[in-house]
């Protein structure tokens, strides 16, 4: 006899995300304007405060170059006119730059702990892209090399940090480390924001979004981005070839600076672009990255068949991408704002392109929250440098008893010749 048929055991179908109530639209709603208020005031904020210290900034500095000139009134009585101008200027350039020490910490930490980082994220990448690639994993590769490229060429800007922000290299090494090394800061931006993207439609439209997904997407988006973050940023270029009315300014290739220093000709057509950088490679993937990261962790904190491990992570991961946009990219953005306000490049821009900087080695732990190759990766480095560090230490062990044993052997065979 056979028993009873069963039924077989229905899955019930994925489902897309709940659809809100009203209650969670208000509350989305609030949130928003809330955080719009937020980021509307700390831009403010920082404006009016950036705008005071230029002001401050601009009148020591018209204190300090007129005590300058008096001291080369005075001296030129004194002295051999040829030796104290040496002396002169040489004092004004260490009071004009205090912070090359700064800078100079801020690229070497960020090189050190950067690249090996992002070497192992690219051997993660690489294979997995290799094996099943993922439109993720090849948004993170591209992010990757971007990252890559901007520390090949931050050892330019270590040099010119280490010969007092002057420029001792070949010149036509100038525009083209600047374009990249822009380029790839603006990259990020991008490639940040359409992994949000895809994160947020994972988890809002499940169903729609596998069948939609494909591979060559993510190739032809990250081709697109690119493309506009190098034509964007094509201006290092066009600045440092710039010609204009002045006839007496120095050629590019006798000047001792590298973008920073600019005519009054060449901010008229540099403001305006960074205003435009401001608005389009910043302002608007940032609201789309918040946007896209609310949204996420919204949806993710109301699905009850996720663990709460993956849950932390997944909300680490879109905290952390926040953090990084907020931190790395908004006061290097904000100084295109007062700079276009001020008329003027602000000074200060350098220690908010330091910020920037930090991009490079905080990536790579995006790179861990949002992909399980790089956890595998690293796992797998970690046990190859703890099995070494053993097989170290056992062969160390063996050595040291090999030799007590024979020194044993030896006294032995000594006391028995004696007795």
């Amino acid at each position: 006899m056979t028993g009873p048929k069963r039924s077989p055991r229905l899955t019930p179908p994925p489902t897309s995300a709940p659809a809100p109530n009203d209650s969670e639209k208000l509350t989305l709603a609030v949130v928003a304007g809330v955080l719009t208020v937020v980021l509307v005031g700390l831009f403010l904020g920082v404006y009016f405060c950036i705008k005071r210290y230029i002001v401050k900034q601009n009148q020591a500095h018209t204190i300090r170059r007129d005590q300058h000139q008096a001291r080369q009134l005075k001296g030129l009585a004194d002295c051999d006119s040829a030796c104290c101008w040496f002396t002169g200027e040489n004092k004004m350039g260490n009071e004009e730059i205090p912070h090359k020490n700064l800078v100079l910490v801020v690229y070497i930490f960020t090189f050190v702990t950067g690249l090996p980082a992002n070497i192992l994220a690219l051997c993660a990448f690489s294979r997995k892209v290799r094996q099943k690639p993922t439109p993720v994993d090849i948004l993170l590769l591209n992010l990757t090399v971007s990252d890559l490229i901007f520390l090949m060429f931050l050892p330019f800007r270590i040099k010119e940090a280490a010969d007092n922000m002057e420029w001792n290299m070949p010149y036509f090494l100038c525009p083209l480390s600047g374009f990249l090394f822009y380029t790839t800061i603006y990259n990020s931006t991008f490639f940040l924001t359409a992994v949000s993207v895809e994160r947020y439609l994972c988890v809002a439209y499940p169903i729609k979004y596998k069948l939609m997904r494909r591979p060559v997407y993510a190739v032809v988006a990250s081709v697109i981005f690119w493309v506009v973050a190098s034509g964007h940023c094509s201006i290092v270029y066009i600045m440092q070839y710039f010609e204009h009315k002045n006839s007496s300014q120095i050629e590019p290739f006798e000047r001792d600076t590298c973008y920073k220093v600019f005519t009054k000709e060449q901010l008229e057509v540099l403001l305006p672009v960074r205003l435009e950088l401001f608005l389009v490679l910043f302002c608007i993937p940032f609201l789309i990255c918040c946007f896209c990261y609310i949204n996420f962790i919204r949806i993710l904190s109301q699905l009850p068949n996720i663990s709460l491990h993956k849950r932390q992570r997944a909300i680490g991961m879109a905290m952390g991408t926040l953090v990084v946009f907020i931190l790395c990219f908004g006061p290097y953005n904000v100084s295109h704002v007062v700079g276009y306000a001020t008329w003027l490049s602000p000074s200060w821009r350098v220690h908010a392109l330091l910020f920037s900087t930090f991009n490079a080695c905080l990536d790579p732990l995006i790179f861990y929250f949002s992909s399980s190759a790089v956890r595998s990766m690293l796992s797998q480095v970690l046990k190859g440098v703890m099995g070494r560090l053993h097989m170290t230490c056992c062969d160390r062990t063996v050595c040291c008893s090999y030799v007590a044993c024979g020194r044993n052997e030896e006294s032995t065979q000594c006391s028995n010749e004696t007795t």
